[in-house]
């Protein structure tokens, strides 16, 4: 399904209860990206200055240990 930025911003829950005009402002300083399966949004260490909202799918987030294992810290999925 294709979404907008403001149908992507009403979806989550957070902002359920935020005035109409104010997220048309929050719209307005957002950009909607899709990534494929099995993509990296960022990695350990990297500045981060970007604020990430599922629309849609499941992100995790993870750590890799010195041998090279997964260490599950969070799930993510729509409106969070």
């Amino acid at each position: 399904m294709k979404m907008n930025i403001q149908e992507a911003v009403s979806v989550v829950e957070a902002f359920q209860k935020v005035a109409p005009k104010s997220l048309i402002a929050l719209a307005a300083c957002g950009k909607l990206r899709h990534f494929v399966k099995g993509e990296h949004l960022f990695f350990d260490k990297d500045p981060l200055e970007t604020i990430y909202v599922v629309v849609s799918g499941l992100v995790s987030l993870y750590k890799t240990n010195a041998q090279g294992e997964k260490k599950l810290f969070l799930f993510w999925t729509r409106g969070n």
